[in-house]
């Protein structure tokens, strides 16, 4: 074999491994953005949760009502 066509076949085989690296890289780029995004659900859906506790606990209490017309109208009786 002449020098020159070792050095196509080198040049040929790096081409193909610098391709298998860009594909492998692409797979571990889209990989890193999913587990990104699901980290990103996990974190509001958790957000979400505490505020659901936080505030549900008020909602659940009943507000005690005063009520003042039953008062002035006692005192007027008293009158």
């Amino acid at each position: 074999m002449f020098q020159w066509e070792q050095e196509a076949k080198a040049a040929e085989d790096l081409d193909k491994m610098r391709k298998i690296e860009k594909e492998d890289f692409g797979d571990d780029l889209a990989l890193s953005i999913i587990n990104k995004n699901k980290a990103r659900a996990a974190e509001s859906n958790n957000f979400f949760d505490s505020l659901i506790n936080k505030y549900a606990k008020a909602a659940e209490k009943p507000k005690k009502k005063t009520n003042t017309r039953t008062t002035r109208s006692s005192s007027r009786k008293n009158n």
